[in-house]
């Protein structure tokens, strides 16, 4: 029998077969492709193969009636379906290989199968029974050895254009890769001169702050060990020199005890703790009183029952020390610094020691960084008052080195509150046992 086809349905048929392969060619040249995008491009695929199939197959023209077989057309769409998917899975894999690898090859073949295995599966589900009044007209009509030519023509030219778009993608895509790859170690670059920047400008401070606190202690002792040469038999007046002398190098030691410490810490190595039985409560209305003298009656403590716990005395004082004198120190002026001592149930053996002062918060920024050596807040900074950037360093080091944390809350609201949380007894390793590693390395 003579066949010829709709010029309208078998170009439909054309363009679905187009748009359907196109969006499919798209969603696996994305950089990033998910299952689901995978499985949108096999149903794409299979669309274009079903839909070029069965439209073709409505805009033939011929002297015969057709029926279906619905099972056999639905498998013929699952054949197409599964085939495109496991195609589209294996070209995503492989698509940074050279051409006519392996795995490219077996995408081929399930890419051809999808197709062939389709379409012989949907010819099977046809059926054609002749009819004795057939009309055609010949105004929409073309010809079979005509669309022969124009599908083999149309076919190369698909062909043609897909290998064109998959080379331009897969050149796009390498040299975005390599753009991106290229901001990162640009960015890279930027962030380490910016550390290494910082870090300088850290250690200026830092030495113009050691030499400007070294140099009053310094001169301290120099001037009271030439008093007590000048005035050697002045009995009272060299105890007098001798004893500031003195002072003035504890205080020197101090600070070379401070710096050595910091360094410690920053190398990765503990405190080394020399553990002895104290009453917290005492304890802390010495190291407050020591405090008095220099600024004046502004610390108030905050503690019900006695307490006995097992700790460095020698470290704790220095962090209880550095955490009030900074509280005086950055805190509103006139304004008390508290000291609270919590333990509770929810706390078990540990204990908490809330350091409090009213004043300008911190900013979030100024958390993070804290706690790192030679680093001041802004307040700090602006303060005018010289300091070296350890004092926090060494104090939450005091913390770790006795199984504890050292944290800050600070709001406009609630003024600024340091929690240093420590066992009772700085050998119970329990506690240290129950920290995520962040909390228990320095920064």
């Amino acid at each position: 029998m003579t066949m010829t086809y709709d010029i309208p349905l078998m170009i439909l048929s054309v363009l679905v077969a187009i748009s359907g392969s196109a969006l499919a060619l798209y969603i696996i040249s994305q950089p990033v492709v998910s299952k689901k995008s995978v499985l949108a491009g096999g149903f794409a695929m299979a669309t274009a193969i079903c839909g070029m199939h069965y439209i073709g197959m409505f805009s033939m023209r011929m002297p015969a009636r057709t029926e279906w077989d619905l099972a056999l057309v639905a498998f013929s769409f699952l054949i197409a379906l599964v085939a495109s998917y496991l195609a589209l899975i294996i070209a995503l894999h492989v698509r940074n290989k050279p051409p006519f690898s392996l795995e490219q090859i077996l995408s081929s073949f399930l890419m051809g199968g999808a197709i062939a295995g389709m379409h012989y599966t949907g010819m099977a589900a046809a059926s054609f029974f002749p009819v004795e009044k057939f009309t055609q007209k010949t105004s929409d009509i073309i010809a079979t050895d005509m669309l022969t030519v124009v599908l083999i023509m149309t076919t190369v030219f698909i062909l043609g254009l897909a290998l064109a778009s998959s080379a331009v993608e897969r050149a796009l895509s390498a040299r975005t890769k390599r753009a991106l790859e290229n901001m990162k170690l640009y960015n890279d670059a930027k962030k380490v001169a910016a550390e290494l920047k910082e870090e300088r400008n850290l250690r200026e401070r830092f030495v113009s702050a050691l030499a400007h606190d070294l140099r009053t202690p310094l001169a301290g002792a120099i001037m009271a060990n030439k008093s007590i040469l000048e005035n050697p038999q002045d009995a009272k007046a060299a105890q007098l020199f001798s004893n500031l002398a003195i002072e003035s190098l504890e205080r020197m030691q101090g600070m070379i005890e401070d710096l050595l410490d910091a360094h410690r810490l920053k190398a990765g190595q503990p405190l080394s703790l020399q553990v002895e039985k104290c009453q917290v409560q005492e304890f802390l209305l010495k190291v407050l009183g020591d405090l008095k003298p220099l600024y004046g009656d502004r610390f108030i403590l905050k503690s019900n029952s006695p307490i006995t716990a097992h700790w460095d005395l020698k470290y704790m004082r220095r962090a209880i020390e550095n955490l009030c004198t900074n509280g005086i120190k950055y805190g509103r002026q006139g304004t008390p610094v508290t000291v609270t001592v919590i333990m509770n149930a929810d706390l078990g053996s540990r204990i908490q020691l809330l350091i409090h002062n009213e004043g300008e918060p911190l900013s979030s920024e100024e958390r993070e960084t804290l706690f790192g050596i030679f680093r001041r807040g802004h307040n700090a900074q602006t303060s005018g008052k010289h300091g070296w950037g350890l004092g926090l360093t060494i104090t939450r080091g005091v913390a770790e080195a006795h199984n504890g944390t050292l944290k800050v809350e600070s709001s406009h609201e609630q003024g600024t509150t340091f929690i240093l949380e420590v066992p009772l007894d700085a050998q119970d390793l329990s506690y240290a046992a129950s920290l995520s590693p962040g909390l228990r390395n320095l920064e």
